[in-house]
Order: C-alpha cells, then sequence, then structure tokens
C-alpha cells in the first residue's frame, strides 16, 4: 500500500510527505506524526458523515468522532434549525 501522508493524532491532521520538509523547516511538522496507508487519508479527507468529525480513535490513527461541545462550531455542527448565516 501507499504512504503518500502523515497523521497527526494531536492535531487530526494529515501532512503530505512530499513536503514534510518544508513543514519541518518552517518548524510546524509535529513530533507525533506517523506514516499512515493512503487509504486512511481517502476514507478520512473528504466529508464527514452527518453529526461527526475527523479526529483520533484510540487507537492513534484517524475516525470518525462525535463532536464535544468546544469544539462543534468549528466542525461546522449546528443545532437543528440555526444556519450559517443565523
Amino acid at each position: 500500500m501507499a504512504q503518500n501522508y502523515y497523521w497527526s493524532p494531536s492535531r487530526s491532521a494529515f501532512y503530505p510527505v512530499e513536503i514534510k520538509n518544508l513543514y519541518v523547516k518552517a518548524g510546524s511538522f509535529p513530533s507525533d506524526a506517523v506514516l499512515i496507508d493512503d487509504t486512511y487519508f481517502t476514507e478520512f479527507s473528504g466529508q464527514a458523515p452527518v453529526g461527526k468529525m475527523r479526529g483520533t480513535g484510540p487507537d492513534n490513527l484517524p475516525a470518525w468522532v462525535d463532536p464535544t461541545e468546544e469544539n462543534k462550531e468549528a466542525a461546522g455542527i449546528l443545532p437543528p434549525g440555526q444556519t450559517q448565516t443565523s
């Protein structure tokens, strides 16, 4: 399997292998980043299922998780009847 991305559990973010050096030079490459299979990127870089957001599972790999009260706004999950322009 191809491995073209790093995954940072602490940031719930992907980093392309081909530009890792740019992140390192900028001092922004996370210390917990691990090389992962591209299938994780394919599954978890798209639209999240309704009511879920990308996060980190108990195995430190990408997972669809339930948002907490603190991160619902950042995830774009709004209460019923509320819209982005409300």
